[in-house]
């Protein structure tokens, strides 16, 4: 065997090894990655993480570089255009969409499941804040519209919901280390909802 040939071999070698250390990871974006909790879900994401996950922060195009965390790439991800999300969400593994606070906020929610069936992303991860309706009866019955959503389409998910009182808040890091252990790992949450818990 040549120099050459045998150089050819070992990239043939270094080849192949990059391609199986790519497909074990997991692809993951975040879609809000604005909010606080979006944000504390990248930072756990890429510190507790990173040597299993490529994390990318999904934000609105008009808010750019709103996660600003080193090695995080920002993507556009505009929950108002389904068909533009789409094809930025081809090719991941896993979304976590944190739905809007606003009135909109279902419909937005249901264009990010939509968008993201028809990508074939792997699972989602949805979290809503409970503390933005007068009571839980209320969230239950505004947000079995997303529930719903999620469930015809036939994508592994779980939801996360918030009881963000004022008198009881929630501590946003721990959140998203939760979150993030979901992203990283979705196995063991597939079709289970939790109900994250106010701080002692």
């Amino acid at each position: 065997m040549t120099l050459v040939e045998g150089l050819k071999e070992k990239l043939k070698v270094v080849s192949k090894y990059l391609q199986l250390s790519s497909a074990s990871r997991k692809k993951v974006i975040v879609i809000g990655s604005q909010y606080h909790i979006g944000r504390a879900t990248l930072l756990a994401l890429s510190s507790l993480h990173d040597e299993t996950v490529d994390a990318y922060a999904g934000t609105d195009d008009k808010v750019m570089n709103a996660a600003n965390i080193d090695g995080i790439q920002d993507v556009q991800a505009n929950l108002a255009d389904t068909a533009g999300l789409a094809r930025s969400l081809v090719g991941y593994d896993a979304a976590y969409i944190v739905v809007p606070c606003h009135a909109g906020g279902t419909q937005l929610t249901i264009n990010g499941i939509q968008a993201a069936k028809q990508a074939d992303v792997k699972f989602i991860l949805l979290l809503s804040v409970i503390g933005q309706y007068s009571d839980e009866a209320t969230f239950e019955k505004k947000f079995q519209a997303i529930r719903d959503a999620v469930e015809d389409s036939g994508i592994d998910y779980s939801i996360m919901k918030l009881p963000l009182e004022p008198e009881k808040p929630v501590a946003v890091g721990d959140v998203g280390k939760e979150s993030a252990k979901i992203l990283a790992d979705p196995s063991d949450h597939v079709g289970k909802e939790y109900k994250f818990e106010a701080s002692q």
